[in-house]
């Protein structure tokens, strides 16, 4: 039974630092919906988690070296043992002493983060999509009018990017550095993986569909409960009930945009005009409310301008459309009202 506790432990611990592989990721998932108890050990170790400083300060660092080494180097001059033993132990603790300092140093001296911050931000610009590749391999497809950030420490221990839109991503695989995607309320984690992360500034709600591999999404807030999810799923999280939405999708719905495409299925025309307004940087607006009911199919292409998507949504509902500046008024063709 202590062999079982320790190995929990342990995928808790590899699982919250980011350095857990899939397939621990999943045995632990299988262990927390276990039993109640499991799952209450799990949340008060996250807490726990949650709840710690992201960074040591350098001083606690040399502190708790300086610490420890004389911990070390007291216990080993005052051991008990007679003769000859004792006075080895005794030359021991001198000698060991200045070859406990230089490796200090050098540890030290070789793993603070003493250079100066640097951030690089990458936009697509307003009605395009851009790709960029980061330092690892990784690729990433920016939507329109979304920013990606992430500073000098990247690929370091971690890869860490800040996300703000919509962004796609194949990571490249590399277990020893998790790659880990700050977007809004929540913290979405991946090993090797392609994905889809959607969040926009003042938004309460983070969405992630999974294409390939597996990926670990942890709320932000103490009180969220960090899942995994599988290839051809959708979770949106809700920061206002604090709660996570998983279901089963076509993931081609979300994720075709990134080659270019807009892939409708049964969707209703609010929905569609909402994603064209921040794609184009446009505002539509319906003559009548009930326009924004009608349900429609199709794929549209990317091509800088809106006109094409609007002439085939005209073409395949009878709709008209008038664009004055950046604002879109959608209204029924008095001869060929819907309803």
């Amino acid at each position: 039974m202590e062999k079982d506790n320790n190995n929990h432990d342990t995928l808790i611990a590899k699982a919250f630092s980011g350095n857990a592989s899939p397939e621990e990721l999943k045995q632990l998932e299988e262990w927390k919906a276990g039993s109640e108890e499991n799952r209450r050990i799990y949340e008060k170790c996250l807490k726990l988690w949650q709840t710690s400083p992201f960074w040591i300060s350098q001083k606690t660092v040399d502190d708790d070296y300086t610490r420890i080494s004389f911990r070390i180097l007291r216990d080993i001059a005052s051991r008990r043992t007679p003769g000859i033993l004792s006075l080895i132990y005794k030359a021991a603790a001198i000698l060991l002493l200045p070859v406990l300092i230089a490796f200090g140093w050098y540890y030290l001296k070789s793993s603070q983060n003493d250079r100066p911050l640097q951030y690089t931000e990458i936009a697509a610009p307003e009605g395009q999509i851009s790709k960029c590749t980061l330092a690892d391999g990784t690729e990433v497809w920016l939507n329109s009018g979304t920013t990606i950030r992430y500073d000098n420490r990247y690929n370091d221990r971690y890869r860490d990017v800040t996300l703000d839109g919509e962004a796609y991503f194949k990571v490249s695989g590399d277990k020893g550095r998790p790659f880990r995607v700050q977007a809004g309320v929540v913290q979405v984690r991946a090993l090797g993986t392609s994905f889809n992360v959607s969040v926009h500034k003042n938004s309460r709600t983070v969405e992630t569909i999974l294409e390939e591999g597996s990926v670990q999404i942890i709320p932000n807030e103490r009180e969220g409960r960090s899942v995994l999810i599988g290839p051809g799923e959708r979770a949106v999280y809700d920061a206002g009930k604090q709660k996570i939405g998983i279901e089963k999708v076509d993931t081609e719905l979300y994720t075709a945009w990134h080659e270019g495409k807009f892939l409708f299925k049964d969707a209703a025309l609010s929905d569609i005009f909402r994603k064209l307004e921040r794609v184009y940087n446009v505002t539509i607006e319906f003559e009548d409310t009930t326009i924004g009911r009608i349900r429609l199919r199709g794929i549209f292409e990317y091509n800088h301008n809106i006109v094409d998507a609007l002439f085939k949504i005209r073409m395949t509902t009878g709709l008209n459309y008038r664009i004055q500046g950046r604002t879109v008024s959608i209204s029924y063709d008095k001869n060929n009202k819907h309803g």
